[in-house]
């Protein structure tokens, strides 16, 4: 994982700090509107030591018990993009961080997707659109987003929330072990 979250932030922000990364479980992480979310991340960096503290707090309830490694890896991915904002809140640049992602990160997590799993790259798409939520759906960012990864609005197979839900719910990817 070590590797794999160094890889992240070398390839997405050029840089190469030393990492803390902790997993912890909570029951109480919620967005910005009160909703229960699967996933929150908090991170410190330390630029004495070089080192980047980053806690990912998950939500049981809100992740399926089927979930595949790629949706769990997508989730975990995102959070870790949000950490390195947090701590270089400069980039944005007005934007939110969403949809500084968007703008920005997108290629970078699904290139990774496809490098970690089998993957087709609109199955990696769907994976690294997924974590932006209700903040960036219908916006023309996230719409010009759908067409360039060969997605549609419509609720089909073009759908990315198709290859997203199969993901989330474990119909697809690869099975994680108990």
């Amino acid at each position: 994982m070590q590797n794999i979250v160094t890889n992240i932030l070398q390839k997405t922000f050029n840089v190469s700090p030393k990492i803390h990364l902790t997993l912890a479980e909570s029951n109480y992480i919620v967005n910005l509107n009160g909703r229960p979310v699967a996933a929150q991340t908090q991170s410190q960096y330390d630029s004495s030591s070089g080192v980047l503290n980053i806690t990912t707090y998950i939500r049981i309830d809100q992740i399926d018990p089927a979930a595949s490694q790629e949706y769990k890896a997508s989730l975990l991915i995102h959070e870790i993009v949000h950490a390195y904002i947090f701590t270089h809140p400069e980039v944005l640049n007005g934007l939110t961080q969403h949809a500084y992602m968007l703008q920005n990160y997108i290629d970078g997590i699904l290139g990774l997707c496809k490098l970690s799993f089998p993957l087709t790259s609109q199955q990696a798409a769907s994976l690294a659109l997924g974590g932006l939520g209700d903040d960036m759906t219908g916006t023309q960012a996230f719409a010009d987003a759908l067409t360039k990864y060969g997605f549609t609005t419509d609720n089909n197979s073009n759908n990315y929330q198709f290859y997203l839900q199969q993901f989330q719910y474990g119909t697809i990817g690869i099975h994680c072990n108990d």
